[in-house]
């Protein structure tokens, strides 16, 4: 939206953002998140690693059967090559746009270490927030802060 209509777009938040050059998967992961569409157990083991791993049984099934539920196979499938096989991050560098992003300290993909290596070095006006005992899934693992990060952004 930003390069579309960038007049509209007065600052972006991201949540666990994959940046703008995109995240490579290659080989086995590739294959792990394009099976996830058909396979429960991929999912399971996706959601399980990008949290970091100290999730229950309960809370895993929960997202998982929620992820299942509310995706078609061919969206789903479709997924991972709109993130991992683009990059634009030429277009988006020095954009003047307020950005606020959220990362979980325990996220082993887009991390804050790769929060910084990207969009802290394209973006000028960007601001990262570590969010402690948080992995890849923000929203569902520490609503509290991730509610409360935006609305000090928003606020501003």
């Amino acid at each position: 939206m930003l390069l579309e209509t960038p007049p509209r777009i007065r600052s972006i938040i991201g949540i666990s953002p994959v940046p703008a050059s995109g995240f490579p998967l290659e080989g086995e992961m590739w294959e792990l998140f394009a099976g996830a569409a058909k396979n429960p157990g991929n999912c399971r083991a996706i959601i399980d690693n990008t949290t970091g791993g100290p999730r229950d049984d309960a809370w895993l099934d929960g997202m998982v059967s929620r992820s299942v539920g509310r995706s078609s196979a061919t969206a789903f499938r479709a997924y991972p090559g709109s993130w991992a096989r683009v990059d634009f991050h030429e277009r988006v560098k020095d954009n003047p746009v307020p950005v606020l992003l959220l990362a979980g300290a325990n996220d082993p993909a887009p991390g804050p270490g790769a929060m910084r290596a990207t969009w802290i070095q394209w973006y000028p006006n960007a601001q990262l927030e570590v969010l402690p005992n948080t992995g890849h899934h923000a929203p569902e693992e520490s609503p509290e802060a991730v509610a409360a990060a935006i609305e000090r952004h928003l606020g501003r």
